[in-house]
């Protein structure tokens, strides 16, 4: 073996050295790689700072650009919503109309043009046909008063209202006289709509009938439509503005558009006489806009039927079509604003919006570099990166690969250890049952074959055992564990039959046994605890919740510690809300708690709490004082957010909380130990106060079960010497005053009171026993027979199925009892339990199966139960345990 150390440490070398050199040429690659970088990292941060810039300046010239045109727009609506109320308060009466002019409009339309940076106001005035003649010759007038041109309002048919129609005009202009409103009307209202007042005197849109116009009638029709709906004299002057979308205007080409606003006279502001009107270009908007060194930036306008794109050169717009024409690849840049949009309420009103989106022209203005050699360095980058993102996600997929190798390990090692030691273990507890059972029998026989059976049974010391023989461990009395020496004088000084030596042998006895069960027990609790805290760590602890009888619950756990406290002459007192007395039969808890219940884990609780009183009586030194105090907390656990908890159809409401605290003149805690306490594996060092023992993991495994029920569990202590005190507390819920309607008939047919739970966990059963080990089939079948029920064995899941099968077989006879109980171990030769299990499920016998394995990790107990289990026991074995489950599940014998 010495010269096989050499090779093999020669190896382990060998391997260090392989990662070494792997990770040094790693190192050296990444080196390499950096280098190859560095030089273009002066580059690549100068291309950085000019894309920033290039980016930033947009921006900047974005966000100008569209707070500018937004101004522009504004004041563009606001000029004809000036105009619109000039005239309404100059000619306040309806009757007037349409025969009214402004004096002095030409120069007030001229000044409104200017500030709202608009080509030209108009004013349009509603005229009837029947008014139609007399209006042409008011408009003549007028304009030969106020030095119009000659030609104004003149066609080449000659003066008055015209539309345009190419199809039937004889004129070159394509102009028709409409003398009725009937030449392209867009509506049947049979009107003109005369254009008459112009700030450009000289424009050749003088007098032309809008109605007749496709967009412009269309926009006048829609307000009109919108004041006939709206305006009454409740809701006078309504907003029906309106913007129509992308039109051809007269004056010179190019996309525009025009805001119409209806003039109500200020004397009847339910009706609309004329149109404040005001004409836009597009490009009007975008002059001045941008600084004069911005080229390449796209301008999109669009409304919700089409569209139109101008890009900025030296600040200049040049419309390039119609259409969004902009370059895709730059829509992450894309800003927009709401350019003309008016509150209205005339249907079809256009709303623009105006986008900005720059071009590879407008970012070259700040580029001095070559995009090839900016792109060669960006793939370097990203190839050092994901170069070493593998590499690091190689270690980090190799360190989660070993833990995952260890934890599997661990619960392997947990799982092996669990079933190696409950597995004799159950042998064990199962033999000193038994071993106990025979005593106690022999005994008696003795004694009544000897006449003393009388005066044994009169000394109160010696009494038969209850229906589960391991109880028989809790009969000795209060003073148990008689000396040798004592033995031997008794020997001496009484006759071999009389009762005190009888009596003495058998406390001596019973003393060894259940010295070595306790032993037993703490190995198992030992196993309990670390199964527990994995379930922990893995976040699978469950609870089987159920209604708790605290009080009992209470008085029970501690209970069966009187005994143990007795012998190492350690007072343990129990005290109920408003009780205190001398003995535990006589501790019990008033009527007015009893209603009161916890909805928890019945054997979570229990463990938690004998963990306390156990510790407790374990650090007490004799003639100390545990003192078990449950109290009523009217207010308690406020943070206990719900107040009614529904379980199984009841409704049971919150009503404080109950405190247990364990208090003990033990050796008590420094303030460091107080803050580790609960932590998993502490164990104090020994010394002259404090004496250790245990796995570590009962108090961290208390916590945890403690807050899955919604409490709190602290511990305090003055100092080392000066004793601890425990203390749980738990929210509280009264005892159901309403149930659903359904879960109540479900409750009613289910439910099953006490006596005859206690009748059906005494009945006997006809049970199959199947466990691979002689040792443990023997035991339990004793322990089981003794207490009045019949056993079939079998020694593996094949000679199970074929139990089954033939107790199928004989169902047919009348007399024959089938099994109504099924045990079956987990780990056995030829078939498994689960196996098992799952083969007698599809043969569809009625019996119970119940696994009975001392592999107790969740996903056994889980895999069992999937295979058919109803419940899987854990090792070791106790008949209480089988009385338990066919109590809670009202299961009756078939005998």
């Amino acid at each position: 073996m010495r010269r096989s150390a050499a090779p093999q440490h020669a190896e382990s070398d060998s391997q260090c050295m392989s990662r070494t050199l792997f990770l040094r040429l790693v190192f050296v690659a990444s080196l390499v790689t950096a280098a190859a970088v560095c030089g273009f990292v002066a580059f690549r941060v100068i291309r950085n700072l000019e894309q920033e810039v290039g980016e930033q300046t947009y921006e900047s010239v974005a966000n100008s650009a569209l707070t500018t045109t937004q101004e522009i727009s504004l004041r563009k609506i606001q000029g004809g919503d000036i105009m619109a109320t000039i005239l309404s308060y100059a000619f306040p009466n309806k009757e007037a109309w349409p025969f009214v002019a402004l004096d002095g409009y030409e120069v007030i339309a001229g000044k409104i043009a200017n500030m709202s940076a608009s080509s030209s106001q108009i004013v349009a005035a509603v005229v009837l046909p029947e008014q139609r003649a007399d209006f042409e010759t008011f408009a003549q007038n007028l304009y030969r008063s106020n030095g119009y041109p000659e030609t104004s309002g003149f066609s080449d048919f000659g003066f008055g209202a015209w539309a345009t129609d190419n199809e039937t005009s004889p004129y070159d202009d394509g102009r028709v006289h409409d003398v009725n409103g009937t030449v392209s009307p867009q509506s049947d209202r049979g009107i003109l709509i005369i254009l008459y007042q112009h700030n450009l005197v000289t424009a050749n849109s003088i007098m032309a009938n809008l109605h007749s116009i496709p967009v412009q009638g269309n926009a006048l029709v829609r307000i009109l439509d919108c004041v006939d709906k709206y305006a009454t004299e409740e809701t006078p002057a309504p907003s029906c503005g309106f913007i129509t979308d992308f039109t051809e205007l007269i004056r010179r080409p190019g996309p525009a558009c025009m805001i119409f606003k209806p003039i109500y006279p200020q004397n009847d502001q339910t009706s609309a006489v004329a149109f404040a009107g005001t004409t836009m270009y597009l490009d009007e908007v975008l002059v001045n806009v941008v600084p004069d060194y911005v080229r390449g930036l796209y301008v999109v306008f669009s409304t919700d039927t089409e569209s139109h794109t101008f890009m900025m050169d030296a600040g200049v717009p040049i419309l390039l079509g119609e259409g969004d024409l902009h370059d895709p690849s730059f829509d992450e840049y894309a800003r927009s604003a709401v350019l003309y949009s008016v509150e209205t309420k005339a249907e079809g009103s256009a709303t623009y919006t105006i986008t900005l989106y720059p071009s590879d022209t407008l970012f070259a203005t700040f580029e001095t570099n070559s995009p090839m050699v900016v792109s060669l360095g960006l793939v370097m980058v990203i190839c050092f990166s994901i170069s070493m993102f593998f590499l690091y996600d190689y270690f980090m997929k190799y360190e989660s690969q070993q833990r995952k190798t260890l934890l599997e390990m661990k619960r392997r090692f947990v799982r092996f250890v669990s079933h190696e030691i409950r597995t004799p273990l159950n042998t064990v507890g199962m033999g000193l049952a038994l071993l106990q059972s025979e005593m106690m029998s022999g005994v008696l026989e003795t004694l009544r074959s000897n006449s003393l059976i009388d005066c044994a049974e009169s000394s109160g010391e010696i009494k038969r055992s209850s229906s589960s023989p391991e109880m028989a461990l809790t009969f000795l009395g209060n003073n148990t564990g008689a000396s040798e020496t004592d033995s031997k004088d008794a020997t001496i000084s009484r006759p071999y039959y009389s009762k005190e030596h009888v009596d003495l042998c058998v406390k001596n006895w019973l003393s060894l046994t259940k010295e070595i069960y306790e032993n037993s027990e703490a190995a198992v609790a030992v196993l309990t605890d670390l199964l527990d805290f994995d379930k922990i760590q893995t976040g699978t602890l469950k609870l089987d919740v159920s209604r708790v009888q605290i009080w009992e619950l209470v008085h029970r756990t501690s209970n069966q510690f009187q005994i143990h406290a007795n012998n190492k002459h350690v007072t343990l007192e129990l005290l109920f809300p408003q009780v205190s007395l001398d003995t535990m039969d006589q501790g019990r808890v008033v009527k007015e708690f009893e209603h009161l219940l916890v909805i928890g884990d019945d054997m979570k609780l229990s463990q938690c709490l004998r963990n306390l009183i156990s510790n407790a009586l374990k650090f007490t030194p004799e003639s100390g004082i545990v003192i078990v105090e449950t109290s009523y907390m009217p207010n308690g656990l406020p943070n206990v957010l719900s107040t009614e908890y529904c379980f199984k159809g009841d409704v049971f409401r919150r009503s404080g909380s109950v405190r247990i605290s364990v208090k003990d003149t033990g050796p008590g805690m420094s303030a460091e130990q107080q803050e580790q306490l609960f932590q998993e594996f502490v164990q104090f060092d020994p010394n002259k106060l404090q004496a250790g023992g245990g796995s570590g993991l009962g108090l961290c495994i208390a916590k945890e079960i403690i807050e899955q029920h919604k409490g709190c569990i602290l511990a305090t202590s003055e100092g080392l010497g000066k004793g601890s005190n425990f203390i749980i507390e738990l929210p509280l819920y009264s005892f159901p005053m309403y149930r659903e309607d359904s879960s109540c008939r479900q409750s009613n047919q289910t439910s099953i009171s006490e006596e005859i739970s206690d009748l059906i966990a005494n009945y006997h059963h006809h049970i199959l026993v199947v466990d691979d080990v002689l040792s443990n089939r023997k035991f339990l079948a004793k322990l089981l027979e003794r207490a009045g029920h019949t056993v079939q064995l079998a020694k593996n899941g094949q000679e199970a199925i074929d139990a089954v099968k033939a107790d199928l077989e004989k169902l047919q006879s009348e007399r024959h009892v089938p099994f109504d109980t099924i045990l079956l171990d987990s780990e056995m030769p030829v078939l498994c339990g689960p196996e098992a299990a799952k083969s007698i499920r599809e043969l569809r016998h009625p019996a119970t199966i119940l696994g009975c394995t001392g592999n107790v990790l969740p996903e056994d107990v889980d895999y069992f139960k999937s295979c058919g289990a109803a419940t899987v026991l854990p090792k070791p074995i106790k008949v209480s345990m089988l009385e338990s489950f066919w109590r809670e599940q009202g299961i009756a014998s078939t005998i």
